[in-house]
C-alpha cells in the first residue's frame, strides 16, 4: 500500500514542479484514494493512515492556493 501511495505522490510532485496543478491535485486524490481502501482493510493503521491523509489533502489545498495564485 504505502508504495502505490508514495508513488502517486512523487508523481503528484513531479507534476507540482511542472506547473501542472490539475494534474497534480488529481494524483494527490488518488493517493487519498488508496489510502481509503486501505482503511478499510487495515483500520488497525487508523492513525497512520490518517496522517498521510492529511499531509496529501494539506498538499492538494496547496496545490488549488498556487492555481489559483498563478491565473490571476
Amino acid at each position: 500500500m504505502n508504495e502505490k501511495v508514495d508513488a502517486k505522490k512523487d508523481q503528484a510532485a513531479a507534476e507540482f514542479k511542472k506547473g501542472a496543478y490539475a494534474e497534480s491535485i488529481n494524483l494527490y486524490k488518488q493517493a487519498a484514494t488508496l489510502l481509503d481502501d486501505a482503511l478499510e482493510s487495515f483500520p488497525v493503521f487508523k492513525k497512520d493512515i490518517a496522517q498521510m491523509e492529511a499531509a496529501i489533502f494539506g498538499n492538494i489545498a496547496f496545490c488549488y492556493g498556487k492555481d489559483k495564485h498563478d491565473k490571476q
